[in-house]
């Protein structure tokens, strides 16, 4: 095993405010970041801000493993086609490929939560279309594409066949299935092992109290140590990514300093699943 341990720009205080910096003062490898909201201008498209956050990466020796199109979570590709939700929802697809392009990252993550969860089989066809749109245009610069979602395995590994692309996988989150569907995270895993990215998110919480990443790692209900030990009964090697919400009540009352809840994720996470085993 080979495992390189990074945070989610949005789990970090102020929407990642000096997210490189911390990340690196904090212990960690890498930052997967966010393109933005249409709503706010896709700030990571910005020239400016792709060369801040790529002097600092060189500055503190911090990577980007992938990048999360985000917005998606607005727009929705699976309805009112031809609409102005749906043209934005596909010019957030190109923007996020020639973002990764411009700052050479090789993985774009496509969410499919709120506006572009999936619940019928027209909703599996239209994602397929733009799963499929975006692993076009992302091919031609060797960027591959990972696809979250709170589908049962079945369903996305038959979403997977229907886009018939070789640069898409699934991208995997230790609560999330659990979460929004209560689905088994560790069958999901099983299931999805094979066709799964090497990146991941670790977060935990609560069903019964509606909390999704605002427990500590292992202090939720999601099975969390259940979910690494068969992480390293596949030898995985790649990105674990801590995207518990640190700013967010009631996990922020752990300690007036947001980022020492933080470290204390990461201690858990190194405690199990060290770097570099």
């Amino acid at each position: 095993m080979s495992i390189q341990m990074g945070v989610c720009q949005w789990s970090l205080p102020g929407n990642g405010l000096y997210a490189v910096r911390m990340a690196a003062e904090l212990g960690l490898s890498g930052v997967q970041l966010g393109l933005g909201y249409h709503r706010t201008g896709f700030y990571m498209e910005q020239k400016r801000i792709q060369q801040a956050f790529l002097e600092d990466a060189t500055r503190y020796g911090i990577e980007f493993p992938s990048i999360c199109l985000v917005s998606l979570e607005e727009h929705s590709f699976t309805h009112n086609e031809g609409s102005e939700e749906y043209q934005i929802a596909y010019e957030t697809l190109t923007t996020g490929v020639e973002t990764a392009r411009a700052m050479n990252i090789k993985l774009v993550i496509i969410p499919s939560f709120f506006r572009n969860d999936i619940q019928t089989r027209q909703d599996v066809e239209m994602t397929a279309k733009a799963l499929r749109y975006v692993c076009e245009i992302a091919g031609e610069y060797g960027i591959s594409v990972a696809h979250e979602s709170t589908v049962d395995a079945k369903t996305e590994l038959e979403l997977l066949d229907l886009v018939g692309m070789p640069n898409i996988s699934v991208f995997y989150d230790s609560q999330n299935y659990r979460f929004f569907k209560n689905l088994n995270q560790q069958e999901m895993l099983k299931s999805l092992y094979p066709r799964m990215c090497r990146q991941l998110h670790v977060k935990d919480g609560s069903n019964e109290k509606g909390l999704e990443g605002q427990v500590l790692l292992g202090q939720g209900d999601s099975g969390f140590f259940d979910t690494i030990e068969i992480l390293k009964e596949n030898s995985f090697s790649g990105w674990v990514l801590l995207e518990n919400y640190y700013w967010k009540m009631p996990l922020r009352i752990e300690n007036a300093d947001q980022y020492a809840i933080l470290q204390k994720d990461l201690h858990t996470l190194k405690g199990c699943l060290p770097e570099n085993a």
